[in-house]
């Protein structure tokens, strides 16, 4: 700490105030009188170098933190402060030169990594990003620190390696910083948790769900979508390989179609009639619903209230009536197809044949536009009448 006479702190004190009351151009030029006096006080430059900052005088700034370097070419936090004003100017070069300098004084500075990354990315510089991502992985290992984006970043590359075993090692290395900081509830990490769980859209391993969901668990989340998005994700990825686990293929289908989260009178009159499939064969089909309870919960979950009330034995015949009657409606009778994927002719010849070849419905009759008279003779528009 430099010294200065009570008058200066005084001073310095009133310009703290500035600062924090918003009054950044008061503050500046307190710095800037009491430069006059102390020209050579690296508190005061530092002060007035974020003093410009704040007034968005990027380029003012850029000329106190050069001066600061040219004074101590060793201090990374000067040599830090000036990469990121560079960056802001958007001297792309300049910026990428002072962030290698801070990295070669400090292999662990694991946030001038992220910005040199970054700085690669956004000039679309690829194999550089990706070299350096290596690189900083490596440094920041040995110094047993680092951050969640750069092993976000880091597990990004082993993935399109297609190299898991590496990519787990980064799952684990993000637990492990979530679970030793004691800011992991502030926001700080989630930006880097969101893109680590928006990159599992291109996958489908499910061995690394357990330790996404304890990351999500640990990190701040003011609405719980991560956790949401999580789950999703989840299911989508355990729907992939189900029907290969011996799970009935309407079954399957059913839950594509539901994952499509799509409230289309189409996707209805599947659902519809795919339900009717099951409650028609409830003891084909029960054994497969209960299993799908306790083997996959989350995927469970996506139509649990038809799934509880096949499996409570409810009133299964209002259940069925109450299908079979809305896709009537629609000018639809539902093909039934049983558990072990036999579709039911008729309701009456049964025969074997691949649901994908037996569909879910089939048209009574042709098909009925929404606009077109309803077939039932009413005179009223189909979509106003058996249609609605």
């Amino acid at each position: 700490m430099d010294y200065l006479s009570e008058h200066a702190a005084f001073l310095i004190r009133q310009a703290e105030i500035a600062s924090q009351e918003e009054r950044f151009s008061d503050a500046t030029g307190i710095y800037e009188m009491l430069l006059k006096t102390y020209p050579k006080s690296r508190d005061l430059l530092f002060n007035l170098a974020r003093s410009y900052d704040y007034e968005d005088r990027v380029g003012k700034a850029i000329e106190v933190w050069e001066k600061l370097c040219k004074l101590e070419p060793d201090n990374v936090e000067y040599s830090y402060e000036l990469a990121l004003a560079y960056r802001d100017r958007g001297w792309r070069k300049k910026s990428i030169e002072r962030f290698e300098r801070i990295v070669m004084l400090d292999p662990g500075h694991a946030e001038a990594w992220e910005e040199l990354i970054a700085c690669h990315e956004e000039a679309d510089e690829w194999k550089q990003a990706r070299q350096r991502t290596f690189q900083a992985l490596e440094a920041v290992r040995d110094r047993k620190k680092g951050s969640v984006l750069l092993y976000v970043l880091a597990f990004e590359q082993f993935m399109e390696d297609d190299n898991e075993a590496e990519a787990e090692v980064c799952l684990k290395a993000i637990l492990d910083v979530l679970m030793n900081s004691e800011q992991r509830h502030d926001g700080k990490y989630l930006m880097p948790i969101i893109r680590l769980i928006g990159h599992f859209s291109l996958t489908d391993s499910l061995a690394f769900f357990p330790y996404l969901r304890q990351i999500v668990d640990l990190s701040f989340d003011p609405d719980d979508s991560l956790r949401e998005k999580l789950d999703s994700l989840q299911a989508r990825a355990e729907i992939i390989g189900i029907e290969d686990k011996g799970y009935s293929s309407l079954l399957t289908g059913l839950l594509e179609v539901i994952m499509e989260d799509c409230d289309c009178q189409e996707c209805e009159n599947d659902i519809a009639a795919m339900e009717v499939s099951i409650l028609s064969d409830i003891q084909g089909y029960a054994p497969h619903i209960v299993r799908l309870k306790h083997e996959h919960p989350i995927l469970y979950a996506k139509h649990s209230r038809f799934f509880n009330d096949v499996l409570s034995t409810l009133d299964l015949k209002k259940l069925l009536d109450q299908r079979l009657t809305k896709l009537s409606r629609q000018g639809l009778e539902p093909n039934i197809i049983k558990a072990d994927d036999r579709l039911v002719e008729d309701n009456d010849d049964e025969y074997i044949k691949p649901v994908s070849q037996g569909g879910t419905y089939r048209r009574d009759g042709p098909k009925v536009g929404r606009n077109d008279p309803c077939p039932c003779g009413s005179g009223m528009k189909y979509k106003k009448c058996c249609g609605a």
